[in-house]
């Protein structure tokens, strides 16, 4: 819980994924010299430091309770930002603010995503804005394709339900739609969205894939019900504690007689003995035995411990399903 997340790609965040979050609750007056400024997630490329190219796989994320920047993906004339935004789920923000696409050097893939609206929304109709610059040629920059919730009930409704930003004023498809999707790493889970489909999404987010079973801290329970039951949180308040702070359980630590930062049980099961360190990759999966076991503990791996390494750009899970935690900026 805060004021905002920030990506900023200043000087070239080359390519990062971003799945199986939480991005909630962006408190509404902590502080900022703006006032309110509740805010969920932005992507920001500002320079042409390095002439580095952004690339952002933004997938299977729940989003919910902020006023603004759900999410939020800004490139800067000069930088060039390609960003493939997939089954993700929004619900509970203000106005027009839902995923906004700002700048005319952003390739931007907005598909199968759900939006649902709270009580601060009922007369928004459009899925997606953008920001036209007063003055700015036309750009084909935006694929949109089959997103649901508001405009759109049914896939054979119309695809293109696009708004300026901070407005109602259309944004037509022949001066700023493509019909090609921008190039980007497959998501091998990428489903046509339903309302089904993003219930099913929200059963996978968060921190949620402990390995000594139900681990999911009460927040995440509750922005999760709050969707089911349509229950908006806006404006988002300073949490009171204790009242409005998680639950978190505290087991007890696994042996590690090593020292190595893996149980040793886990070790024992893996390889029959703890010869194993921290740097070694002893199934020859291209991460070290350490992560290995990270990755087993956030439940993305069995116990036998079998990866795949990732490389720049893919869409593998090895490290997703956190819950954002939202820092002020």
């Amino acid at each position: 819980m805060g004021l905002m997340k920030w990506l900023a790609s200043q000087g070239g965040v080359g390519t990062c994924t971003f799945s199986n979050n939480i991005i909630a609750a962006g408190m509404s007056y902590a502080g900022h010299s703006k006032g309110e400024h509740s805010k969920g997630f932005l992507a920001d490329q500002r320079t042409t430091e390095n002439n580095r190219d952004v690339e952002i796989s933004f997938h299977h994320n729940y989003m919910c309770h902020a006023s603004q920047r759900m999410p939020a993906f800004y490139a800067q004339v000069g930088t060039n930002m390609t960003v493939d935004a997939v089954n993700n789920v929004v619900f509970d923000w203000v106005a027009s603010h839902q995923c906004a696409a700002w700048g005319n050097d952003i390739n931007m893939n907005w598909v199968h995503n759900y939006a649902k609206a709270g009580d601060y929304i009922s007369y928004v109709t459009w899925e997606i804005t953008h920001d036209i610059s007063a003055g700015t040629p036309p750009y084909s920059i935006l694929y949109v394709n089959g997103n649901l919730g508001l405009g759109r009930d049914e896939q054979s409704d119309p695809h293109w339900n696009v708004r300026q930003y901070s407005g109602s004023t259309v944004v037509t498809y022949a001066d700023y739609g493509t019909a090609a999707r921008w190039t980007a790493p497959a998501i091998s889970d990428e489903t046509t969205m339903s309302v089904a489909y993003a219930s099913e999404v929200l059963t996978d987010v968060g921190a949620n894939k402990c390995q000594s079973g139900d681990c999911q801290d009460t927040l995440d329970a509750q922005w999760i019900a709050d969707y089911a039951n349509t229950t908006t949180r806006l404006p988002v308040l300073i949490p009171e504690y204790p009242a409005d702070y998680p639950t978190l359980s505290t087991p007890a630590a696994p042996t590690d007689s090593d020292n190595d930062g893996m149980a040793d049980a886990w070790e024992m099961s893996m390889w029959g003995d703890l010869d194993q360190t921290a740097i070694t990759d002893a199934n020859g999966d291209g991460y070290n035995d350490l992560e290995t076991y990270l990755h087993y503990l956030a439940g993305y791996t069995a116990s036998s411990g079998n990866t795949t390494k990732a490389t720049p750009g893919t869409t593998t899970k090895a490290t997703a399903g956190t819950t954002t935690k939202i820092t002020a900026q």
